[in-house]
């Protein structure tokens, strides 16, 4: 791994850290979202990729979102 995409990672989970504190601190927090999950083609169309890739990073960025969801309560 480089050393810049250890800075970014770093960066990332600071910035996660912080809009998370942020998040519980005002408690604003919702009893349910909705996601619609669109753009899947698009995304791999236009980054020149295979027709299952932006369908396979759409699901993990939904599972990502999810688990955000169960850290947040």
């Amino acid at each position: 791994m480089s050393f810049s995409k250890k800075i970014g990672d770093l960066t990332e989970e600071i910035m996660e850290k912080v809009l998370m504190d942020q998040v519980k601190k005002d408690g604003g927090i919702p009893n349910h979202i909705g996601i619609i999950t669109d753009g899947n083609r698009r995304f791999e169309r236009e980054n020149g990729m295979d027709q299952n890739t932006g369908h396979v990073r759409g699901k993990e960025k939904l599972e990502e979102v999810l688990e955000w969801s169960m850290e947040i309560g």
